[in-house]
């Protein structure tokens, strides 16, 4: 009893543990204390893994929320009203810290490296444009690396680093994963580990030591407030859409906001991702997201025979991961909860192993007067998988020089194309740069959708318009030759012959 109280206070009186659940938890510490993580990390651990042991999958149900029906746009600003935020922002782009994760390895990718080192246009790595945009915008860059990347990032950006370029980086904590039982696994080295998730940059502000402008040794967040920066923005690495806009900054800090995140509309698109719902919190009616893996399989409406978080009627808004902080509130709320936020647990199977993980965004009902603003999806642009990534090739996407990726304004479609590739052959990063050459991606420009079933190559100059189904059924390899043109709708499918023509079968 004396290791299951032991416990529990270390997880900020979590409640009573057994004795077999208090060793699963213990395993996992002593796992922790080997790999050097901080007693603040440890104690996140705790709390964690002490939920999922008590049978809390991090569920969010239907019935203990509200969705969210309407929040302010920043397209419906007035131009008087854009101007006068972007006048604000930019007189305190300077005091803005950035934040960019890039703990990333894309292992859905199958990368043998940091994603952020994917060339994104011919010779321009997401790195590069990262760079540019910091020297552009004048801001104090920070890098959220993980064991995967942090070696690979520091050798690049040493190796590629722009005039005027600066940076500090920190790596992102770790769990031990676990087995079916929820039971630390040995033995497996550094695969033994999941990062912990976006959430643990919070524990990582509190335990990473930085210098300030004047030598001081600090925490990271403390460093950065002495260094005079007073809000932070962070995003994904992989999300080169997320820069530091004026407008919105100059919208928090007019409306004295302590939180912003950046959402976008729903689509077809963005069933499965985390959206924005409305939770009782101490009293107060409170934004809370809900990650997709917070919605219970079982938690089915019977109307539609889908889970409620896939209706995206109801639920209208996702989160980009765009956040904006307040960093003296930030602080202040760390300080509250004793450097261990209650963030909401997600329990990812991977295979036949469980992965304890937090997410940054769940802060956002722990903070009073926290808010959430509406935005284009040209501040959208991930890449989670080859699909993406061939979009961001093409044409829909411009890269200017300054570092700004944008929607080809000659796109008249205001919805991107759906793009949907064979995984056997558009999986890793070879089978995908043999088939599409990333200086004369196809042309997506007039496109609505792309999906692609075989081994298929593209050529140079090969356009597709409207919605194009290209499917090799042959057996052997094929290739849409130079200067090709598809134009295609909904019942017509683009195949080969038995002399090797492309033919359109209905």
């Amino acid at each position: 009893m004396l290791k299951c109280r032991m416990i529990a206070e270390s997880g900020n009186n979590l409640g009573t543990v057994n004795t077999d659940q208090a060793e699963k938890i213990e395993e996992g510490l002593a796992i922790m204390r080997k790999d050097g993580q901080s007693a603040l990390a440890e104690r996140q651990y705790v709390r964690v893994h002490a939920q999922a042991l008590n049978g809390d999958k991090g569920f969010i149900l239907e019935q203990d929320i509200q969705p969210v029906e309407s929040l302010p746009k920043i397209a419906d600003l007035s131009a008087a009203e854009q101007a006068h935020y972007r006048e604000i922002g930019l007189a305190n782009l300077s005091r803005v810290a950035v934040v960019k994760g890039n703990g990333g390895l894309a292992t859905g990718m199958k990368l043998d490296k940091a994603k952020n080192l994917i060339e994104v246009k011919p010779g321009v790595t997401f790195l590069d444009v990262i760079a540019r945009q910091t020297v552009r915008d004048h801001t104090n860059l920070v890098l959220m690396n993980s064991d995967s990347t942090d070696a690979d990032t520091k050798e690049y950006l040493e190796k590629n680093r722009p005039e005027g370029f600066g940076y500090s980086s920190f790596m992102q904590g770790r769990f031990p994963r676990l087995d079916r039982d929820l039971r630390p696994v040995t033995g497996l080295g550094d695969a033994g580990f999941n990062p912990s998730g976006t959430g643990g940059f919070y524990t990582s502000l509190l335990t990473e030591q930085r210098a300030n402008a004047n030598g001081e040794i600090l925490n990271l967040l403390e460093s950065l407030i002495s260094d005079g920066n007073e809000w932070m923005f962070f995003s994904n690495g992989d999300n080169l859409g997320a820069t530091v806009d004026p407008v919105i900054l100059g919208y928090m800090i007019e409306h004295k906001s302590p939180f912003i995140m950046e959402v976008a509309e729903r689509t077809p698109n963005d069933v499965k991702g985390g959206h924005l719902v409305y939770t009782m919190v101490e009293g107060e009616e409170r934004l809370t997201l809900r990650e997709g893996g917070q919605v219970s399989p079982e938690d089915i409406d019977p109307r539609t025979g889908k889970t409620y978080g896939e209706d995206i009627n109801r639920h209208k808004f996702f989160n980009t991961n765009n956040l904006w902080y307040h960093l003296p509130t930030l602080l202040q709320i760390l300080k509250q909860y004793d450097g261990v936020l209650p963030l909401s647990l997600v329990l990812n199977p991977k295979g036949e192993l469980y992965q304890l993980e937090t997410v940054i965004g769940t802060i956002i009902d722990l903070i009073s007067g926290a808010g959430a603003v509406v935005v284009g999806k040209d501040r959208f642009a991930p890449v989670k998988k080859y699909d993406d990534l061939f979009l961001l090739w093409s044409d829909v996407y411009v890269l200017d020089a300054a570092g700004n990726m944008s929607i080809n304004p000659r796109r008249a479609q205001s919805l991107l194309p759906v793009i949907k590739l064979d995984k056997n052959y558009f999986g890793d990063p070879k089978s995908f740069a043999d088939r599409v050459d990333i200086n004369n991606a196809p042309s997506m420009l007039n496109a609505s959708s792309l999906t692609v079933i075989g081994d298929v190559s593209f050529g140079h100059n090969v356009k597709i318009m409207g919605d194009v189904i290209i499917e090799n059924n042959t057996g052997r390899p094929q290739h849409i030759p130079d200067g090709f043109g598809l134009f295609g709708h909904s019942d017509a499918v683009f195949s080969w012959d038995e002399q090797g023509n492309i033919v359109v079968k209905k």
